[in-house]
């Protein structure tokens, strides 16, 4: 039975780190991202116009490299190179650099987040939200002092079909392992029953009462687990 747990968990835990990785969206260049479906974001039109200025002023963002974007009328100069840089009373603050920026789907894969980090360990969140073609692009910074949260909302945002297939990503590579594993053990467990010991119909699976029992089992080791 320990056996049998321990199988079971391999399998939950092979089958969360495939939908881990069919979760992700991997950069391909400084300013597109694919997922394993061809889909994926491409930014490098956000910033055509130059960089993205909330409606107060007190901050900007560039998103596909670091750049100069410090305020001209705060003494304290703090971003020389970043992507998103802060008015904050007389001192231009950078929450973030391209090198440390995390990207990351949100809500059902259909929306992009970066996620930087800032000298000082702390973190923003950067929701890039989309909208259709005759929407204005903006940045929301209402909910940065609550949440450390920024909203920039832009058809630029969008998915896109960017066709992407030169290479078998991880998510991929680990589900054909996965049902080559399957299908091998199938197989030989078949024919080791069938000619060592005689067996036919149901008999014929192996670890038939394994499998009747796996969606209890499957249960039972995630909430273990969780």
């Amino acid at each position: 039975m320990l056996m049998i747990r321990k199988l079971c968990t391999c399998i939950f835990l092979i089958l969360e780190l495939i939908s881990l990785c069919y979760s992700e969206c991997v950069k391909t260049s400084k300013c597109e991202c694919v997922k394993d479906d061809g889909w994926g974001f491409d930014l490098s039109t956000l910033t055509v116009n130059g960089p993205v200025t909330s409606k107060d002023g007190n901050f900007v963002f560039n998103p596909c490299q670091d750049v100069d974007l410090n305020f001209i009328d705060t003494s304290e100069k703090g971003c020389n190179s970043t992507v998103l840089c802060w008015k904050n009373g007389n001192t231009s603050l950078s929450l973030g650099t391209y090198d440390k920026a995390h990207w990351e789907l949100i809500q059902g894969r259909t929306n992009l987040r970066l996620t930087l980090i800032n000298n000082f360990g702390k973190g923003t969140f950067v929701d890039l939200d989309c909208c259709q073609d005759s929407c204005e692009t903006t940045l929301d910074a209402s909910q940065f002092k609550t949440q450390k949260k920024i909203k920039i909302t832009s058809p630029v945002n969008c998915q896109k079909n960017i066709q992407y297939k030169n290479e078998l990503s991880t998510g991929s590579i680990l589900l054909i392992l996965l049902i080559v594993f399957m299908g091998l053990y199938l197989i030989i467990g078949v024919l080791a029953l069938k000619y060592f010991q005689g067996a036919v119909g149901w008999e014929l699976i192996p670890n038939h009462d394994f499998w009747t029992n796996l969606p209890g089992l499957v249960r039972v080791t995630r909430n273990i687990i969780f």
